[in-house]
């Protein structure tokens, strides 16, 4: 009985042996992966907190709805950008339209301690217009115009800065804004600085900086034209492309009529100055004769 004791013991020893010799051997191996995965951790706290400590980047639009001359002289200019359309889906230039001037900035501030180089900012501007979808008949028997927006055109507005000090802000001009499209969104695509992305959009969910909408749009159908020059309707893109050609036929009549006038006007005076430098000539020619 004893025996059998003592050989099952031996036997536990000898398993217990082999459990901290197995341990043993690992034990190197996790000490290297877990010195690996410490400095790993070490490496993105140190660039997290570089990150963080080196450019604290904030972007805010400002619409000017007073025409701030000082603000537009001290803006810069580098993002700008224009656009006007003459063609079917945008507002028609008429007196049921909107032309009042919204002046679109943006601001670039560094809240960090420290200064911030080699700045992109990349943006986007999605342009929409309008596209009539359909048409009904109110109790009035008035029709009704039925529409949505539809992306005409994306254009890219990007601000880069070499150098930008801690607490500094710099003013950027976007874009003038006077009722001459339906819709317009400037979307925020990313923001690097000092060799790292601070921002990155998501294109299934973009960050929309300003959203720009024509004024009084949903009240346009009101219109005595039914918002056909609001949504820029077939039928007022042809009647204003009419009245463009009427106009341009009378403003070269004008031009014309001008240009004769100031030929007559020329000839006139050359005629004039030709008679003075006659009477001039007999005036000195009299002056001559009682001196001799």
């Amino acid at each position: 009985m004893n025996l059998v004791f003592i050989v099952a013991g031996a036997k536990e020893v000898t398993r217990a042996d082999k459990f901290f010799d197995f341990f043993d051997k690992i034990d190197p191996i996790t000490t290297f992966v877990v010195a690996i995965i410490n400095l790993y951790l070490v490496y993105i706290v140190f660039r997290f907190t570089q990150k963080m400590s080196q450019s604290k980047l904030s972007l805010s639009p400002e619409v000017d709805l007073k025409n701030d001359v000082e603000k537009y002289s001290n803006a810069k200019v580098e993002a700008a950008t224009m656009f006007e359309y003459r063609e079917e889906g945008f507002p028609i230039k008429d007196k049921y339209t909107y032309e009042k001037i919204e002046s679109l900035y943006i601001r670039v501030k560094n809240r960090g301690d420290l200064p911030s180089t080699k700045i992109n900012i990349e943006m986007k501007l999605n342009i929409y217009k309008t596209k009539i979808t359909g048409a009904s008949t109110n109790a009035a028997g008035r029709e009704i115009l039925h529409h949505e927006r539809e992306l005409h055109e994306v254009r890219d507005s990007n601000i880069m800065i070499d150098y930008m000090g801690a607490d500094e802000e710099q003013l950027y001009g976007i874009v003038g804004l006077y009722g001459q499209v339906r819709e317009v969104e400037l979307v925020l695509i990313g923001i690097r600085s000092n060799g790292h992305t601070y921002f990155k959009g998501n294109p299934s969910d973009p960050t929309v900086l300003y959203h720009y909408t024509y004024p009084y749009l949903k009240g346009a159908w009101d219109n005595e034209d039914g918002g056909k020059s609001v949504y820029g309707h077939i039928d007022a893109v042809v009647e204003d492309a009419k009245k463009r050609r009427e106009y341009a036929s009378k403003f070269q009549k004008e031009n014309a009529y001008y240009a004769a006038m100031e030929r007559e006007r020329a000839e006139a005076q050359a005629e004039f100055e030709q008679e003075e430098e006659e009477r001039r000539q007999r005036e000195e020619a009299r002056f001559r004769g009682e001196v001799e």
